[in-house]
């Protein structure tokens, strides 16, 4: 599992390898009560701010040294094809609207909604 730093617009995302051995991006994002997930375009700046951090994204994956070659060229496939995961970290008194699923659809150009959805437990 590589982990790419913050600073992207994302929250930490990382590369694993998925059951069959085949190097998977997965962008994460948290959201706490009914905020908007503005990373992935909901809010003021729309799809635009999807766009600016995708292509931040991928000048980390890019510059990193620690991220093997063939993990870097499929990192950036599944960018520029829209196939990456997404990972939805909620808090315990947080709901996630079909709106917000269909978003992350959307980011995704259909191909998955959201691969998992994460509730943190209360403190």
């Amino acid at each position: 599992m590589r982990h790419l730093a913050n600073g992207n617009g994302f929250d930490p995302s990382y590369i694993t390898k998925d059951v069959n051995g085949n190097y998977q991006l997965v962008i994460t994002e948290s959201k706490s009560g009914s905020g908007l997930i503005t990373a992935f375009g909901e809010g003021a700046r729309g799809g635009g701010q999807l766009t600016t951090n995708l292509d931040q994204l991928r000048s980390a994956i890019d510059a990193s040294e620690s991220i093997p070659n063939e993990a870097k060229q499929a990192a950036m496939y599944q960018i520029d094809s829209r196939t990456f995961q997404t990972q939805l970290f909620v808090g315990p008194g947080s709901n996630v609207s079909q709106s917000q699923l269909d978003l992350l659809r959307a980011a995704t150009n259909g191909v998955n909604s959201v691969s998992s959805i994460v509730v943190l437990p209360k403190k």
